[in-house]
């Protein structure tokens, strides 16, 4: 959710650079996409992990507005 809390079920993605850690925020793809995300391409994999996210900000509604 908004806060980082868990919400929904545990997803399983491939992780082709190895450096995701248990709880990290990430980016992943599915399907077709997925297998095109590791090398070499077209591996049987449904999820894949493709970005690791550094930082994330939550602001309240009008709090960035001019």
């Amino acid at each position: 959710d908004r806060e980082g809390r868990d919400d929904g079920e545990p997803l399983v993605c491939a992780d082709g650079t190895r450096m995701a850690g248990p709880g990290q925020v990430i980016y992943w793809v599915s399907s077709r996409e997925a297998a095109l995300a590791l090398d070499p391409w077209f591996v049987p994999v449904d999820d894949a992990i493709v970005g690791l996210v550094d930082e994330v900000r939550n602001y309240s509604p009008g709090e960035l507005d001019p």
